[in-house]
């Protein structure tokens, strides 16, 4: 983005929200940048489904999570990340993965259903291998309502990538995963409006695996409003089958 775009859109942004909003954009643009240096990636930007082919219903476009929103929330997980297995769904161009391998866990999956997303996440994760402490990484082109959830999965990442019966089969299979290998599992779910109700539920997640929730507010953001309790936040669920 050029110079006079960036003064036409903070101008906008003062005229139609004002200044406080203005500052908080600049904020998150700026370290947004700065990671993407830092990794040497290309990840911010956003993506229709039609752009990319699709025309699944439950698709929503490509956004990725904000940087500090995910290494925030994932410092709530309580787990062995040396002994933990990671997975992201709706990987999109590979930051999720990518920020998940800085850390120290045992291995590290990322799925993405477009094939033009899936090819882009590998330069991105070519490019910042130097920078991963995680050797194990994978990157995987399924649609996560199909993939088969591996029964040492614990880690799984959600940035609200798709909606209604693909989102359900996708926990569905996790909860298949549990069944069969009973353990603690932690759910980091962004802008958790649907998976709150399905939580809720208690299908196919039942009510007694659901042991705890916490919330990990988005710096930068807006104030979350009573109306909108599930924007601007992850939240984290501890699910444990044993």
């Amino acid at each position: 983005m050029g110079i006079v775009s960036r003064l036409r859109t903070a101008t906008g942004r003062i005229r139609g929200k004002g200044p406080a909003d203005m500052f908080r954009y600049a904020a998150r643009r700026t370290l947004e940048h700065r990671y993407e240096r830092h990794f040497g990636i290309d990840t911010a930007t956003e993506i229709q489904p039609a752009a990319l082919g699709s025309d699944d219903a439950d698709a929503v476009h490509y956004a990725p999570s904000p940087y500090n929103a995910f290494f925030g929330a994932i410092k709530l997980v309580d787990a062995d990340l040396p002994a933990s297995v990671f997975v992201d769904y709706g990987s999109g161009l590979g930051r999720i993965v990518i920020c998940a391998a800085t850390l120290p866990f045992r291995r590290v999956i990322g799925i993405e259903l477009a094939q033009a997303l899936n090819r882009r996440a590998r330069d991105n994760l070519e490019a910042a291998r130097s920078r991963l402490a995680c050797t194990d990484v994978q990157l995987v082109n399924a649609n996560a309502a199909g993939w088969r959830v591996p029964c040492d999965v614990n880690v799984v990442h959600f940035y609200n990538p798709f909606l209604n019966d693909t989102l359900r089969r996708s926990v569905a299979e996790l909860a298949r995963s549990l069944r069969e290998m009973p353990r603690e599992l932690w759910i980091v779910f962004g802008s958790p409006w649907q998976m709150s109700r399905l939580m809720a539920s208690g299908d196919p997640l039942p009510l007694p695996w659901q042991k705890e929730t916490r919330d990990f507010r988005w710096p930068f953001y807006r104030d979350i409003s009573a109306t909108d309790p599930d924007g601007n936040r992850y939240r984290v669920f501890r699910i444990d089958s044993r």
